[in-house]
């Protein structure tokens, strides 16, 4: 499980660098859950899992200050303790929103730790170093990356058991 859990934090590291980065997809709710399923060894289940995920949070977008729910983790985790649990849709969406609320508090806080990245961008734009504000901008993608790396790993490798135990 170790791998597996290694390899579904990456999934969402390369989901928030993706997110706050080129945006090429990588961060939609069915291609995330889909292969968080190939890498568990079911694809098919890790699809239709993503798939209602996908359409339950089509519309959640981030307007103002508002934070979303993460749906990058919850669509991970909740696919993940979907197909672990052998217990399919309902367990992943019950999983996955609770997940997603609480990863919203964690992104609120790596949201002020990246902030001062916007402010440096914004000397370097002064200066009119455009080189410098891409890697600032970049950097704020990892920085969201190896904070939810974590969370996704610990929940993985330590099960679902685990994570329910929190939420209780």
């Amino acid at each position: 499980m170790l791998t597996k859990a290694v390899l579904l934090g990456l999934l969402s590291a390369i989901g928030y660098i993706d997110n706050y980065g080129p945006q090429i997809g990588m961060s939609n709710s069915l291609i995330l859950g889909s292969l968080a399923g190939l890498i568990l060894g079911d694809f098919k289940q890790g699809m239709i899992i993503a798939a209602t995920l996908q359409l339950m949070w089509m519309g959640v977008v981030s307007i103002g200050a508002y934070v979303p729910p993460d749906t990058i983790t919850g669509t991970i985790l909740g696919t993940a303790f979907g197909i672990i649990s052998g217990k399919g849709v309902v367990a992943g969406v019950a999983m996955a929103v609770p997940i997603s609320l609480v990863c919203q508090q964690l992104s609120i806080l790596l949201r002020t730790i990246t902030i001062s990245l916007t402010h440096k961008a914004d000397r370097v734009a002064e200066e009119g170093n455009l080189d410098k504000i891409d890697k600032y901008h970049l950097m704020g993608g990892v920085i969201f990356g190896v904070g939810m790396f974590i969370p996704v790993f610990l929940a993985v490798y330590l099960g679902s058991e685990y994570v329910e135990k929190l939420f209780a």
